[in-house]
């Protein structure tokens, strides 16, 4: 019985990835479509991708003054804008894949398609947000030379957003999934996105505890690895290396937990959602 469930396990997983594969068109579109709705009929357009992390950034810099919060003698609010534009990634794409089944059950009653491009199209313009930003975020580190500059180290803002993105597939297809049959998380996900931004070191130097234990668990935190590569590639900040293994694992873990509570709730949603 066990080899025939794993047999079958497999064939459901190779057939789901053909289905991705041949309808992979749909995942642009919805993308693009959404994209479109999101700045249709804004009056500043692609400006909000910039402006809203701009203003945190603000009022970030202010509250780190009053405080004399440290930041490894880079500028404060060039420090805060690369850590807040990674966060937003997460934090907007996990917040819109939250509703994206929910708010798509009209067409997921109508026609097939792979329902799992519906959250993945919200991480994509979250991407996309974050790519308008990071022009602002390399203006910043050009007007602040010499001390911040531009190098090759720029390169390891890849792995981070690679990093990111994984982490923001894998919970906002979670919640997706969950959102459709609890309608409760759609008031707990932004709870949970307030409380990891605090507890990410997003816009302050990373923690460290004297206890091993304690720091490892810290370190599962996939933003503290992201962190770290982000302000090495930005401003030539050495990490240690051990510090990405649990941040990277605990990535990968987000995503397949993901993928499989997505898969398993799926053929309900036409029913409930």
């Amino acid at each position: 019985m066990q080899i025939v469930s794993e047999i079958s396990s497999y064939n459901s997983l190779k057939k789901r990835l053909k289905e991705i594969a041949q309808f992979k068109e749909l995942l642009y579109f919805f993308a693009w479509k959404d994209i479109r709705v999101k700045y249709k009929q804004a009056f500043l357009g692609f400006a909000w991708a910039v402006l809203q992390p701009f203003l945190l950034m603000l009022v970030f810099t202010m509250l780190a003054k009053a405080i004399s919060l440290k930041t490894e003698n880079i500028p404060y609010p060039v420090y805060s804008f690369a850590g807040i534009i990674f966060w937003n990634i997460f934090a907007t794409s996990v917040q819109s894949a939250g509703n994206a089944v929910v708010s798509n059950a009209h067409i997921i009653k109508k026609i097939f398609f792979p329902k799992l491009f519906l959250p993945i199209s919200s991480v994509i313009v979250s991407i996309f947000d974050f790519l308008v930003a990071l022009l602002v975020l390399f203006a910043l580190i050009i007007y602040y030379y010499p001390i911040t500059s531009i190098s090759w180290n720029a390169l390891y803002l890849i792995p981070a957003l690679v990093l990111v993105a994984i982490t923001s597939i894998g919970a906002g297809v979670f919640f997706s999934a969950l959102n459709v049959k609890y309608r409760d998380f759609k008031y707990i996900i932004p709870f949970i996105i307030q409380l990891g931004f605090f507890a990410s070191p997003i816009i302050y130097q990373p923690l460290s505890f004297d206890n091993d234990i304690a720091n490892f668990f810290y370190n599962t935190n996939p933003f503290v690895a992201s962190m770290a590569l982000i302000r090495y590639a930005c401003f030539n900040i050495s990490f240690s290396t051990e510090i990405l293994i649990p941040g990277i694992v605990s990535s990968i873990f987000i995503l397949i937990i993901g993928f499989f509570v997505f898969f398993k709730m799926e053929k309900n949603f036409a029913d409930i959602a």
